[in-house]
């Protein structure tokens, strides 16, 4: 089973939005470090973003950023993964906005759409790393 997610070309209005008025690099910079401000108050927020803290994640680390550790779940981030971090960070961004707008803010469970209109995926938000610094803070 693959997991739905949105196309390159329903996320490509929302990159066109954001980088109206920057370059796609200065946005995705302002993007990831307001993400990190946000995570280091609430680490528990990563869990809004479901299989798509993945890809976000892998952001972090690849910037040589392990402040939110170095663990990936490379099952999810290859499913998940669009090849293009810009549209990763979108998909990451549509589905916390669902998530928002069902004030499922700190549920780690997400029903995840499969492309065939099947069954439903459980996913269960769960980063040993992002966890664990919920604890120490």
């Amino acid at each position: 089973m693959t997991i739905y997610k949105p196309s390159t070309q329903d996320l490509q209005p929302l990159l066109d939005q954001a980088t109206a008025n920057q370059p796609v690099d200065q946005w995705m910079e302002k993007f990831l470090a307001n993400l990190r401000t946000i995570l280091l108050e609430s680490p528990l927020r990563y869990r809004v973003y479901g299989p798509y803290w993945w890809p976000l994640k892998k952001l972090f680390i690849d910037r040589g950023d392990l402040i939110f550790g170095d663990f990936i779940d490379q099952a999810w981030l290859l499913d998940l993964d669009y090849g293009k971090p810009e549209f990763n960070m979108l998909a990451a961004f549509v589905h916390e906005e669902l998530r928002l707008t069902k004030n499922f803010l700190d549920d780690p469970f997400h029903a995840m759409e499969t492309i065939d209109g099947g069954d439903t995926i459980e996913f269960a938000s769960n980063d040993p790393d992002m966890e664990m610094m919920a604890v120490l803070l």
